[in-house]
């Protein structure tokens, strides 16, 4: 709770419950993947995992040339495929590393 709540006995408190005065016993009803922290990773997690379809888009790469998409695909994809922008790429790249 953002503020103090009083509790009675069987009444439900969650993790980091603050106890002001006297004792309390307490009964875990859930634990590991079942508790609410749990849940609340999972749900981070799997909203990092996926993108939303405009992030996609603004990670691919098209190379044009006079107004025609010539090569399309992700930065690593067209390494990886070789051609124009993997040439321009590694040229300026080069300019920029010592080997």
């Amino acid at each position: 709770e953002s503020i103090p709540v009083d509790k009675a006995p069987g009444d439900p408190v969650s993790s980091a419950t603050l106890n002001q005065s006297g004792f309390l016993t307490c009964e875990a009803t859930r634990v590991g993947e079942d508790t609410s922290l749990a849940q609340v990773i999972r749900m981070v997690s799997d909203a990092a995992a996926t993108k939303a379809p405009i992030a996609r888009l603004a990670d691919r790469i098209f190379m044009l040339e006079e107004g025609h998409i010539v090569e399309e695909g992700s930065h690593e994809s067209l390494l990886t495929k070789g051609g124009k922008y993997a040439e321009m790429w590694r040229a300026q790249a080069g300019a920029y590393i010592e080997v």
